[in-house]
């Protein structure tokens, strides 16, 4: 029985998971302080590319835990 199956898929909910978080906090209304011509939507650039970022690294742990299983056996 292999115990560490189920590894890739938690860390993989828990990034998305915390990625989603800071996503939910960073979605506020863009500070004033905030230089405009520098940094034009920080503020929902950051979050949606985390986000990108997570769903990224989930389908890269999917897909290589495929390839890892369907060579296992």
């Amino acid at each position: 029985m292999r115990r560490m199956e189920c590894v890739p898929a938690v860390w993989a909910i828990l990034t998305v998971a915390a990625l989603s978080i800071l996503a939910t906090l960073g979605a506020g209304p863009q500070q004033e302080w905030l230089p405009q011509p520098f940094f034009p939507n920080v503020v929902t650039v950051i979050p949606r590319l985390a986000l990108v970022a997570g769903a990224a690294a989930v389908a890269a742990g999917t897909f290589l835990d495929y390839i890892t299983r369907r060579r296992a056996f």
